[in-house]
């Protein structure tokens, strides 16, 4: 919440005499990186098949040195922990089956979209996108597109976005399936996390 505070004033900041174009430095100037933090999500997955929305709700602990913990906590109990070594589903806490192995295109370029995000870290995010930044007085949305040859050629478009102090992640599908990921700080770091 701070970060995106921080970002937000900055991004008002920035466009105050109408003058100036807001660049990704100027955003990544404004935000704190985070060493650890902890959020309260909703995910909303449409798919066009189905006629409602799949929810899911948890819990994500981000920590410079260990990674990313997604807790699912409903409709089911799950829970993923994104590191430098791949994608894991953790065990009740005790081992940890392999998903997705580093090194694989689509998890290097995916987990490091995410661990930027979530640490603060956006000037990595040109090296997998074409980036686009739209602001007015609600609040902000960076556009990430991803090039044709990339591993994430899947998406159409990342948008991140803070409206009316709501932070959002939507990623877009060529296939128009989509998801909607909200985003509330937990007030804590990421002493809660079931990863480690």
């Amino acid at each position: 919440m701070y970060r995106f505070t921080i970002l937000i004033f900055a991004l008002f900041s920035f466009s105050a005499n109408g003058k100036e174009q807001i660049t990704l430095a100027d955003i990544q100037k404004s935000i704190q990186p985070k060493q650890k933090a902890a959020y309260f999500f909703k995910q909303e997955r449409n798919i066009s098949v189905l006629t409602k929305p799949v929810l899911s709700f948890g819990e994500v602990h981000f920590d410079t040195s260990k990674g990313l913990c997604w807790q699912i906590q409903k409709p089911y109990i799950s829970t993923l922990l994104v590191n430098e070594q791949g994608v894991f589903e953790v065990n009740n806490g005790k081992s940890n089956a392999l998903l997705m192995e580093g090194g694989n295109p689509v998890f290097e370029a995916f987990s490091k979209v995410y661990l930027a995000l979530f640490s603060g870290q956006i000037n990595v995010l040109p090296q997998f996108f074409s980036v686009s930044i739209q602001m007015d007085e609600m609040g902000w949305t960076l556009d990430l597109l991803p090039p044709a040859q990339s591993p994430l050629s899947w998406l159409q478009s990342i948008e991140v976005s803070q409206i009316q102090g709501t932070n959002s992640l939507k990623l877009i599908e060529k296939n128009q399936d989509f998801s909607v990921i909200t985003i509330e700080p937990m007030g804590g770091e990421s002493e809660g996390a079931l990863c480690w």
